[in-house]
């Protein structure tokens, strides 16, 4: 029978209580294995729902990109136009 991988952090989860002079935080207990369970499930869930910031690099090549393709769609609304109303 495979033993259940989450049954350490399950156990871990009722031990922890809140830190008053840390909002946010979780209060450390000196010794207790737990901690680095408890820590580890807590720093894991925060990468995924915590945003971060885009790095400017790839917020300029996104702008470039939208404006490539806003100029595309511009020049074949033109292009359209004029072969529409030529006679």
């Amino acid at each position: 029978m495979r033993r259940n991988r989450l049954s350490p952090l399950i156990e871990a989860i009722p031990t922890k209580m809140h830190d008053e002079k840390r909002p946010g935080d979780v209060l450390k207990v000196p010794g207790d294995p737990r901690d680095d369970l408890a820590d580890d499930a807590r720093y894991g869930i925060y990468t995924f729902i915590i945003l971060t910031e885009k790095p400017p690099e790839l917020t300029i090549r996104d702008q470039v990109r939208q404006w490539r393709i806003s100029k595309t769609r511009l020049q074949r609304r033109s292009a359209t136009r004029t072969c529409t109303s030529a006679p």
